[in-house]
């Protein structure tokens, strides 16, 4: 309803439209309605909107706190006609203190509104959804959501919506975000809200997505836009990978083991999320004591390919046709550790016998050269060299 003021008997200026809001946008639109902030807020609004405002017609404005007392106030004054108002308190007013807040706004003295709002923590006024590891939800961002940069203290003023994936068991969690209205953009944090990683376009076009090999323990992902502003529609979906209910061979380094792909394997997408569910793949551990040389070859009748990945399955190597034919080959330099090597084709649906051979070649050769001269007396050959540093040594592997 309308909310009319009398000044000097007459009917003075009336109160459009007032509101809480999060953000003020231009050319007086009125902001959405928010009425619960983070403490990490950079600010809270009061918005208002009136008619037939007077050159003579003030404004005022209290900030209450939750025991009642005013932290801030201030005073408008505004040239007349149709006037967009308002006012806002940072962190550096309200510190730490949520709870129950009020602002209240008068017209020449006398009460206009009285808005209330929270000040809360950031999981009360940021709600978490807790989703399946192994799910798909529709979802959309709005200008009533938190920003990112209230959830993680940076990544600007970008909408944003948290979900929480408790996870059970060690193993590959994907994550797409996925929209037809904005570019996409992902954060993934620990329970303790520490940065893990972020995506912008690695999904289709501009949808991003989230590959990591992660621990047992509760993980939240943050869904929001590459742009400021941006809202609309999306589809937020996981799949939690388990590489060890595929099995696993162990594979001495210098060892050679045969096999058949089939079928019965599991899909490659275990291991690499983001390649085609038709290919069917095997793995095998290789444990390396020392640093050294590692050469890795698979040779079947079908069109084969390599991957070589760390004790997480990140992706150190792959190969397609590096060795013979259309046989395959890694080979390159490694330190101490645990690798798995995953056995696989190049092309979907592929099947048959294969042989994985390996080498490892921790030994090394040092060649020395050093610079003489011929048919130079010592002294002409010492100043000459005065400034050449000592034999320089190659490492060959």
């Amino acid at each position: 309803a309308l909310l009319s003021c009398l000044h000097a008997s007459a009917l003075a200026y009336t109160l459009q439209h007032r509101t809480m809001a999060r953000e003020i946008p231009p050319d007086c639109e009125a902001p959405a309605t928010v009425t619960t902030f983070p403490i990490t807020a950079q600010r809270v609004n009061v918005w208002f909107y009136a008619t037939g405002v007077a050159t003579t017609d003030e404004f005022s404005y209290e900030w209450v706190t939750p025991e009642g007392s005013v932290r801030s106030s201030g005073v408008w004054k505004r040239n007349s006609g149709g006037i967009c108002y308002w006012a806002w308190i940072t962190p550096q007013v309200w510190g730490q203190e949520t709870g129950n807040w009020v602002v209240r706004v008068s017209g020449n003295g006398t009460r206009l509104f009285a808005l209330s709002f929270r000040l809360a923590t950031v999981d009360e006024a940021c709600p978490i959804l807790d989703l399946a590891p192994t799910s798909s939800y529709n979802d959309q961002l709005s200008r009533t959501d938190c920003l990112v940069e209230e959830i993680i203290g940076s990544g600007g003023s970008k909408y944003a919506r948290r979900y929480r994936f408790h996870i059970t068991k060690a193993g590959v969690l994907r994550v797409d975000l996925l929209s037809w209205d904005f570019d996409s953009y992902l954060y993934l944090l620990g329970s303790d809200g520490v940065y893990l990683g972020s995506d912008d376009d690695s999904g289709d076009g501009t949808d991003a997505r989230i590959v990591r090999f992660v621990d047992p323990g509760d993980y939240l992902i943050v869904a929001t836009s590459y742009g400021t502003g941006s809202t609309g529609r999306f589809q937020l979906m996981s799949n939690f990978l388990d590489p060890a209910s595929c099995g696993v061979t162990d594979l001495d380094p210098g060892g050679s083991v045969s096999g058949v792909l089939s079928t019965s394997d599991c899909s490659l997408t275990v291991f690499v999320p983001d390649s085609s569910s038709s290919r069917f793949a095997r793995q095998f551990r290789i444990v390396l004591p020392r640093p050294g040389a590692l050469t890795v070859d698979l040779t079947a009748e079908f069109d084969t390919y390599l991957y070589l990945m760390t004790s997480r399955y990140t992706v150190i190597d792959e190969d397609d046709d590096g060795g013979a034919g259309l046989n395959s080959r890694i080979r390159r330099r490694m330190e101490p550790g645990v690798y798995y090597v995953i056995a696989t084709s190049y092309a979907p649906n592929d099947t048959g016998p294969f042989t994985l051979q390996t080498r490892f070649d921790s030994g090394r050769e040092t060649i020395s050269l050093f610079l003489h001269g011929l048919n130079s007396d010592a002294g002409t050959w010492s100043a000459f060299n005065r400034d050449v540093p000592p034999p320089i040594s190659w490492t060959v592997f």
